[in-house]
C-alpha cells in the first residue's frame, strides 16, 4: 500500500486548528500533512481543510475523518468512523476497522482483512479491494471502475460507466445494478464489461437498467446464481 509524499508533520490537534483557519487577507493555509501517531486514540471527529490526514498503525479516531482536498491514509490496525473526501484518494491499509467510505473526485484502496461498516462510494473514482475484505453495506460508483479481489460485499453493487472485476473467490451477496448511461458514452466501442473470475459468486441478479446500453458479462471459473437482464452473456468456462 502507498504512503502519503513526505510532507509538513504536526501533531494533531494543533495542525488541525492551523488547518481550518484562512490569514489575515482570507487565503487557505498552505496544505499539510496531519499524523496521528502509532497506537494513539483521538476521541471526537477530525476535520482537515487542505491537507493529508494520516493513520499511523494501531491509531484510532472515533469519531469521522473528514477532508476538503487532501487524501486520508490509514495504515494497518487502525480505527476509524465514517471517512469522507471531497478531492482526495482513500486508501485504509490491512487488518484496519473504519465506517462508510466516500469520495468524491478520488479513488478508494483497501487492504486484506478490513472490515467497512457502511457503504463504500466513490462517484469519480475507482475501487480497488484486495484479500479478505468485508464490507458491510453496498459499493457505488459512477465513473470509476471497480476491482475486487477475494472481498465480500454484503450488499448491492452498483455503477453506470465503469467496469466491474470480481476474482479470486469474491462474493457479492447483493445484485449487481447498472445504471442508465450517459448518452455520449454508449455505442460501439464504449462497452461495459463485467468479469466474474475463479471462484468468485454474485448471489444475487445482475440487471442492467436500460436496453440501449451494452453490457457484457464474462464469467471464467466464477458464477451467477441469480437472474441476468438485458445483458450480452460473452463467455462462460467451467
Amino acid at each position: 500500500m502507498r504512503r502519503p509524499a513526505d510532507k509538513l508533520h504536526c501533531v494533531f490537534p494543533i495542525l488541525l486548528l492551523v488547518a481550518l483557519a484562512v490569514d489575515s487577507y482570507g487565503q487557505r493555509p498552505e496544505p499539510q500533512l496531519t499524523v496521528l501517531a502509532e497506537d494513539s486514540l483521538h476521541r471526537g471527529n477530525l476535520y482537515v481543510l487542505t491537507g493529508e490526514v494520516q493513520l499511523e498503525s494501531g491509531a484510532r479516531v472515533m469519531g469521522k475523518i473528514e477532508t476538503v482536498e487532501g487524501d486520508i491514509y490509514l495504515e494497518d490496525n487502525s480505527e476509524a468512523g465514517e471517512i469522507r473526501s471531497l478531492n482526495g484518494e482513500i486508501t485504509i491499509g490491512a487488518n484496519c476497522r473504519v465506517g462508510p467510505l466516500y469520495t468524491e473526485e478520488g479513488g478508494v484502496e483497501i487492504g486484506p482483512g478490513s472490515r467497512i461498516n457502511g457503504d463504500i462510494q466513490s462517484p469519480k473514482g475507482d475501487v480497488y479491494i484486495e484479500g479478505d475484505v468485508t464490507v458491510v453495506g453496498d459499493l457505488k460508483t459512477e465513473l470509476g471502475d471497480v476491482e475486487i479481489e477475494g472481498a465480500t460485499v454484503r450488499g448491492d453493487l452498483i455503477t453506470r460507466h465503469g467496469d466491474l472485476s470480481i476474482t479470486e473467490g469474491a462474493t457479492v451477496k447483493g445484485s449487481i445494478l447498472i445504471k442508465p448511461r450517459s448518452s455520449e458514452l454508449r455505442g460501439r466501442g464504449n462497452e461495459l464489461e463485467i468479469y466474474i473470475g475463479p471462484g468468485a459468486m454474485v448471489t444475487g441478479d445482475i440487471r442492467v437498467s436500460s436496453l440501449k446500453d451494452s453490457v457484457y458479462v464474462v464469467i471464467e471459473g466464477g458464477q451467477v446464481q441469480g437472474r441476468m437482464r438485458n445483458v450480452f452473456k460473452e463467455e462462460e468456462e467451467k
